[in-house]
């Protein structure tokens, strides 16, 4: 989840390992940020926009499956 951070971001195949509960739990989560214009999905890639940058660490909270 932290490489969302990065100019990388976190590539789906890397969710898609960590299995089907934590994949459908980081979609249903992460759709919300893109959504919001504060992730882009490129390439099948996760990055960070701008507008979501200063709140990185609470979006990566929220895709932490618990």
């Amino acid at each position: 989840m932290t490489s969302l951070r990065t100019i990388y971001g976190c590539e789906e195949q890397r969710i898609i390992g960590f299995g089907e509960e934590y994949h459908r739990h980081f979609l249903q989560n992460i759709n919300i940020f893109t959504e919001e214009g504060l992730v882009l999905l490129n390439n099948d890639k996760y990055v960070l926009q701008n507008a979501g940058k200063p709140i990185a660490d609470y979006i990566i909270g929220k895709l932490f499956l618990v």
